[in-house]
């Protein structure tokens, strides 16, 4: 994970399956972006953005007046 170009897709998962057995796909993202700017602060950016698209969804990036690629982008 430390020396790959898209770290941000190759965070890995917490070994103990019962350590977050009840978090649901958005606390996992979130974690994962936690470690993810501990070990590579330089791919956060990256990885804030597939956290926005996997939530919210690919259309919503783009679409009308609110542009939340600008708002990402310029807010981290």
């Amino acid at each position: 994970m430390l020396e790959h170009p898209n770290s941000e897709i190759m965070v890995p998962e917490v070994p103990n399956p019962e350590y977050g057995k009840n978090d649901g796909p958005v606390v996992k993202e979130i974690k994962k972006m936690v470690v993810l700017k501990i070990l590579r602060p330089d791919r956060f950016i990256a990885a804030v953005k597939n956290f926005v698209t996997h939530v919210l969804g690919e259309k919503i990036m783009n679409t009308g007046d609110l542009d939340l690629m600008k708002i990402v982008d310029r807010e981290t």
